[in-house]
Protein backbone atom coordinates (compact mmCIF):
# COMPACT_ATOMS: atom_id res chain seq x y z
CA UNK A 1 0.00 0.00 0.00
CA UNK A 2 1.63 2.99 -0.91
CA UNK A 3 2.58 5.73 1.99
CA UNK A 4 -0.12 8.74 1.98
CA UNK A 5 1.69 12.27 0.98
CA UNK A 6 2.73 14.84 3.76
CA UNK A 7 -0.30 17.13 4.80
CA UNK A 8 0.08 20.74 2.68
CA UNK A 9 0.36 23.57 5.03
CA UNK A 10 -3.05 24.43 4.49
CA UNK A 11 -4.26 21.12 5.72
CA UNK A 12 -2.27 21.37 8.53
CA UNK A 13 -3.94 24.59 9.69
CA UNK A 14 -7.59 23.74 8.70
CA UNK A 15 -6.82 20.63 11.03
CA UNK A 16 -5.72 22.93 13.66
CA UNK A 17 -8.90 25.46 13.32
CA UNK A 18 -10.78 22.34 13.46
CA UNK A 19 -9.17 21.11 16.57
CA UNK A 20 -8.56 24.43 18.43
CA UNK A 21 -12.53 25.03 17.58
CA UNK A 22 -13.59 21.75 18.91
CA UNK A 23 -11.57 22.06 22.19
CA UNK A 24 -12.86 25.50 22.83
CA UNK A 25 -16.21 25.17 21.85
CA UNK A 26 -16.79 21.50 24.23
CA UNK A 27 -15.25 23.92 26.94
CA UNK A 28 -17.53 26.20 27.03
CA UNK A 29 -20.57 23.26 27.15
CA UNK A 30 -18.30 22.12 30.10
CA UNK A 31 -17.47 19.03 28.33
CA UNK A 32 -14.11 17.38 29.54
CA UNK A 33 -12.34 15.58 25.94
CA UNK A 34 -13.67 12.19 27.69
CA UNK A 35 -17.13 13.61 27.39
CA UNK A 36 -16.32 14.49 23.41
CA UNK A 37 -14.79 11.39 22.58
CA UNK A 38 -17.80 9.81 24.31
CA UNK A 39 -19.85 11.97 22.02
CA UNK A 40 -17.75 11.66 18.90
CA UNK A 41 -17.32 7.52 19.34
CA UNK A 42 -13.56 7.95 19.48
CA UNK A 43 -11.28 6.58 22.25
CA UNK A 44 -9.25 9.74 24.34
CA UNK A 45 -6.21 9.52 22.89
CA UNK A 46 -7.60 9.92 19.35
CA UNK A 47 -9.82 12.96 20.55
CA UNK A 48 -6.57 14.35 21.72
CA UNK A 49 -4.86 13.97 18.47
CA UNK A 50 -7.88 15.67 16.63
CA UNK A 51 -7.73 18.62 19.48
CA UNK A 52 -4.17 19.16 18.53
CA UNK A 53 -4.54 19.21 14.81
CA UNK A 54 -2.55 15.96 14.28
CA UNK A 55 -5.54 14.01 13.14
CA UNK A 56 -8.69 14.78 10.93
CA UNK A 57 -11.58 13.80 12.50
CA UNK A 58 -13.86 11.99 9.61
CA UNK A 59 -17.40 13.37 8.66
CA UNK A 60 -19.52 10.70 11.29
CA UNK A 61 -17.47 12.17 14.50
CA UNK A 62 -18.20 15.91 12.98
CA UNK A 63 -21.94 14.99 13.01
CA UNK A 64 -21.87 12.92 16.25
CA UNK A 65 -20.01 15.87 18.42
CA UNK A 66 -21.91 18.84 17.50
CA UNK A 67 -24.99 16.85 17.52
CA UNK A 68 -24.34 15.94 21.12
CA UNK A 69 -23.34 20.03 21.86
CA UNK A 70 -26.36 21.70 19.80
CA UNK A 71 -24.63 23.59 17.26
CA UNK A 72 -23.88 23.39 13.59
CA UNK A 73 -20.64 21.35 11.87
CA UNK A 74 -19.96 24.40 10.46
CA UNK A 75 -19.60 26.43 14.07
CA UNK A 76 -18.10 23.16 15.54
CA UNK A 77 -14.93 23.30 13.32
CA UNK A 78 -14.57 26.99 13.66
CA UNK A 79 -16.01 27.98 9.92
CA UNK A 80 -18.23 30.59 10.58
CA UNK A 81 -16.42 32.83 13.22
CA UNK A 82 -12.99 34.04 13.96
CA UNK A 83 -10.54 31.58 13.64
CA UNK A 84 -9.86 29.67 16.88
CA UNK A 85 -5.79 30.25 16.44
CA UNK A 86 -6.74 34.21 16.91
CA UNK A 87 -8.18 33.19 20.20
CA UNK A 88 -5.63 30.73 21.33
CA UNK A 89 -2.65 34.23 20.90
CA UNK A 90 -4.98 36.00 23.58
CA UNK A 91 -5.56 32.95 25.85
CA UNK A 92 -8.62 35.03 27.96
CA UNK A 93 -11.73 36.06 26.03
CA UNK A 94 -14.98 37.58 27.05
CA UNK A 95 -18.49 35.80 26.29
CA UNK A 96 -20.69 36.80 23.97
CA UNK A 97 -22.94 38.50 26.12
CA UNK A 98 -20.33 40.20 27.95
CA UNK A 99 -21.04 37.95 30.74
CA UNK A 100 -17.56 36.93 31.87
CA UNK A 101 -14.76 35.26 30.83
CA UNK A 102 -13.30 31.83 29.53
CA UNK A 103 -10.25 30.48 28.78
CA UNK A 104 -9.54 28.74 25.45
CA UNK A 105 -6.18 28.43 25.99
CA UNK A 106 -3.20 28.61 28.22
CA UNK A 107 -0.43 27.30 29.93
CA UNK A 108 -2.25 24.26 30.95
CA UNK A 109 -4.20 23.06 27.46
CA UNK A 110 -1.07 22.22 26.23
CA UNK A 111 0.29 19.77 28.18
CA UNK A 112 -2.49 17.69 28.67
CA UNK A 113 -1.52 14.90 26.41
CA UNK A 114 2.29 15.40 27.55
CA UNK A 115 1.09 14.95 31.54
CA UNK A 116 -1.01 11.85 30.78
CA UNK A 117 1.93 10.24 29.08
CA UNK A 118 4.21 10.98 31.94
CA UNK A 119 1.56 10.03 34.53
CA UNK A 120 1.26 6.44 32.70
CA UNK A 121 5.04 6.20 32.12
CA UNK A 122 5.46 6.54 36.03
CA UNK A 123 2.33 4.56 36.79
CA UNK A 124 3.89 1.44 34.65
CA UNK A 125 7.59 1.86 36.26
CA UNK A 126 9.38 3.23 33.63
Amino acid sequence: MPKKPAATEQEQEIRQRIGASIRMRGAVAGMRAVDIAQAGGVSLAHQYRIEAGERTPDVLYLIKVAQHLGISIDTLCGMDDAPPAAAAAAPVVQTANGAGIIQVGGAGSSNRVGGLRNKRIKNLGL
